[in-house]
């Protein structure tokens, strides 16, 4: 599952992904779903930064998230993008309340996280999915799903293919800290949401 992120590194986008044409966006240690967020898609044989909803109103509830495992029966009813972060957070369930961590890649500022989006012909504004799949043994101690990461070497396949869902999983080195309860409220967003808190048990080192 993927209910929460953290894209502060906006400078770096157009650079890292070589698009084409460049917005306007504002760091934030905390994006939600409901929020505008940058994605990167594919138009014309080159890569565009845009921005979109994060999540699908359904049923009286927000849908931020769509299992790898279920794309297959949707083919050709939404198009692929790319999510970039810079890690992302999850919460686990405890005794005492659900404690939140965050989990980033090691060896990496940026990575990619697989998305899809349907476009709204109503309202002008795409909204967007972040793809998932089992979790790592290393994350199964606090939730049994994880967002898809795509390798930069596969990112334009993820982009370009849209027929083939059959991608290699990106087993990329994650990091994984307590963090701060201030992160429950999505309103609140600045470094101090990345850093290591001891306010509570640490599970992972």
């Amino acid at each position: 599952m993927c209910g929460r992120y953290n894209l502060h590194q906006t400078d770096q986008l157009i650079d890292r992904y070589n698009t084409v044409n460049q917005i306007s966006i504002f760091p934030d240690y905390n994006r939600s779903p409901g929020t505008i967020n940058p994605v990167i898609i594919s138009k014309y044989n080159e890569n565009w930064i845009l921005g979109f909803e994060w999540g699908i109103q359904k049923q009286n509830q927000l849908i931020a998230n769509k299992r790898i495992e279920s794309i297959n029966k949707e083919l050709g009813s939404f198009n692929r993008c790319l999510v970039p972060i810079n890690g992302y957070y999850e919460w686990k369930s405890h005794p005492s309340g659900k404690i939140p961590f965050y989990i980033f890649p090691k060896t990496e500022n940026l990575i990619s996280l697989a998305g899809i989006y349907y476009k709204n012909s109503e309202s002008n504004v795409s909204k967007f999915l972040i793809v998932t799949k089992p979790a790592d043994k290393s994350l199964e101690k606090i939730h049994s799903r994880m967002p898809m990461m795509i390798s930069q070497n596969e990112e334009n396949n993820w982009l370009n293919e849209n027929n083939n869902t059959d991608f290699n999983f990106y087993n990329v080195k994650l990091g994984i800290i307590p963090v701060s309860q201030k992160v429950n409220n999505p309103q609140y967003s600045d470094p101090s949401c990345i850093k290591k808190t001891d306010e509570y048990q640490i599970f992972f080192n």
